[in-house]
């Protein structure tokens, strides 16, 4: 969890989306740790960390962050490790889905563009479902 720590922490210094970003999840009763709320945050961001994605959603009524330890951003289908966290509580799913229908990177390798989707079952409510979907396009830095 020191590696979580150390991401989220470094959050701050992460260039800005663009207006037109969004983050959009959907939450069963029951599925932690958001409960059954659902909402659209416009603060949204999207990098890679060493090893980690990590996809986030500001915004009025808390912030929701997927920390997908592991893996990278590429298009397609990953079954992967997946923490969501929402109010400072976070739920681990071993093998949570992201699929990632486009991407696109600047010269430097920074994600600039990002469509996709997660779906997540925490461990502890493995019957019950997260799930988002993200567009992110980096605003003027």
């Amino acid at each position: 969890m020191l590696m979580l720590a150390s991401i989220v922490a470094m959050s701050a210094g992460v260039a800005s989306a663009s207006a037109d970003s969004s983050f959009d999840f959907v939450s069963q009763a029951g599925a932690q740790p958001v409960g059954e709320l659902s909402g659209h945050r416009t603060g949204v961001k999207v990098w890679e960390f060493d090893d980690d994605l990590l996809l986030d959603g500001r915004g009025s009524g808390g912030d929701v962050r997927v920390l997908l330890p592991g893996a990278r951003a590429e298009t397609g289908v990953q079954q992967c490790q997946m923490v969501v966290i929402f109010g400072g509580i976070g739920c681990q799913d071993p093998q949570g889905r992201l699929e990632v229908t486009h991407l696109a990177r600047n010269s430097d390798g920074r994600i600039t563009e990002f469509d996709g989707s997660v779906e997540h079952h925490c461990e502890r409510s493995q019957d019950k479902t997260f799930t988002a979907k993200i567009h992110y396009v980096l605003g003027d830095s």
